[in-house]
């Protein structure tokens, strides 16, 4: 459940940020800054990815943590 919870979380906030970069980034009149942006939100992803991974598989999990600070 966790692993699908941050697969979620993680998609729903990729495809969230890149709809902003299309929406407000024109293509023809800014290319090199959309690409930028487009690759700096991969990485952030990637990043991030790697940082839920570490968080699921060495410490208590998503779920847990949002219990343990609701329940604080």
């Amino acid at each position: 459940m966790d692993a699908v919870l941050c697969a979620m979380i993680l998609i729903h906030s990729h495809l969230g940020f890149q709809v902003m970069i299309i929406d407000y980034i024109p293509a023809k009149r800014l290319p090199k800054t959309r690409k930028t942006l487009m690759w700096g939100l991969n990485a952030a992803t990637a990043l991030v990815a790697l940082g839920l991974y570490e968080f699921e598989t060495t410490d208590v999990g998503l779920t847990e943590a949002i219990s343990r600070l609701w329940h604080a």
